[in-house]
């Protein structure tokens, strides 16, 4: 197996030629795959794990998830890989994707390479959960959702590279790989892992584009609400009626206002031939309801009170948001009126994003349950 290569000399300019490694007549071998998941600067990737036999198996507990309806299409299947599929999925898997592994680009962009472009960019923190009888076993992941940068955040070409500072091991990343890694760093163990998302605190609403796709596989989806909370979610619809937005828009909006968490797993399935449709190997995410959350966090009071914080005028509602309204040179009312008679997506997010006021009190309560998931400290 070849000796990865020598780490990427740090420099202050974080722009570097598009080319991550040096250009000569005798370039430095990209290292395998295997090689560059077992870098340092990440935690290790877990002992390969058993891919399920069928779609229908798993180790979780499926009862209390909700499936997202909104798949991701892996493939066309062809007739071979077919018949590799009615031998089970894991003879499918072995076949399309390396060993670890639930997608295949080329042998440096690893899960770890995308896991490590979103924490060097300061966008998540992530926390992997060993087991203590097996430490080098993931039993499950936290991640805590801090920013989304935009194109026009990104500053130069969407091609440019950058390097990453904390894993100079690793080769550098344009804007190209940014996005994609939002897909792609959290396909760890298909049927058996599970990921807990939430946004922090200083999460803006002013998120580009492609990150309302993101959340439409991956993010929360209504339907795990508990009743209480799925009359807030219908009464945030109607009081901030929006032109154009999707419900997983609506929904992305809402769980990132009132810092409602998600628990997220994803598995594999083939989608049958429809007419003249080929058969295809499908992603499939499946969502669950934390239930430590309280409903009156988000429930059809709380909307409501979220709401009247735009349009009440009183000392504190004018001290919390001096900073907000001097920058819309608006009143309170005039800046009520002016989301109620918004029609545009990017300005409807612009204005969302100077409330600073949260209907939680802190990231604090998440850290005093019994939940498997009671720690989501990332710090």
């Amino acid at each position: 197996m070849p000796s990865p290569p020598s780490p990427i000399t740090q420099i202050q300019n974080r722009f570097i030629p598009i080319t991550p490694y040096p250009s000569n007549t005798s370039p430095i071998a990209r290292p395998t795959y295997s090689v560059l998941a077992k870098l340092q600067g990440l935690p290790p990737s877990p002992n390969p794990y058993h891919r399920s036999p069928t779609s229908a198996s798993s180790s979780i507990n499926k009862t209390e998830f909700y499936i997202n309806p909104n798949t991701q299409v892996i493939k066309i299947l062809e007739s071979f890989e077919e018949q590799k599929l009615n031998q089970g999925f894991s003879v499918l898997l072995d076949y399309l994707f390396p060993q670890e592994a639930n997608f295949y680009k080329n042998d440096f962009q690893t899960r770890l390479y995308y896991e490590a472009i979103l924490i060097d960019s300061g966008s998540v923190q992530i926390r992997h959960n060993y087991s203590k009888t097996e430490p080098e076993k993931i039993e499950f992941s936290k991640v805590k959702i801090i920013k989304v940068i935009s194109p026009k955040e990104w500053g130069n070409r969407l091609f440019t590279n950058r390097t990453l500072s904390c894993y100079p091991d690793y080769p550098a990343y344009n804007y190209h790989d940014y996005t994609e890694a939002w897909d792609k760093a959290f396909l760890l163990k298909a049927h058996f892992h599970t990921w807990f998302f939430h946004f922090a605190e200083s999460f803006s609403l002013d998120y580009p584009k492609w990150f309302v796709k993101w959340f439409k596989t991956m993010g929360q989806i209504s339907e795990s609400y508990p009743p209480k909370v799925l009359e807030g979610y219908n009464q945030y619809k109607n009081m901030f009626l929006q032109e154009s937005v999707p419900s997983f828009e609506y929904t992305l909006q809402f769980s990132a206002i009132f810092k409602l968490p998600w628990i997220l797993s994803f598995t594999h399935k083939k989608k049958e031939a429809e007419g003249t449709s080929p058969p295809l190997l499908i992603r499939q995410f499946s969502v669950k309801w934390w239930k430590q959350v309280k409903e009156d966090q988000a429930n059809k009071e709380a909307v409501i009170k979220y709401y009247n914080s735009f349009i009440q005028e009183s000392p504190s509602t004018s001290t919390s948001k001096t900073s907000s309204v001097s920058k819309l040179s608006k009143s309170n009312k005039e800046l009520a009126q002016k989301i109620k008679d918004c029609d545009d997506d990017e300005e409807f997010a612009r204005l969302m994003n100077h409330i600073r006021n949260s209907p939680t009190p802190s990231e604090d309560l998440f850290q005093d349950s019994q939940d498997p998931y009671d720690s989501i400290d990332l710090i």
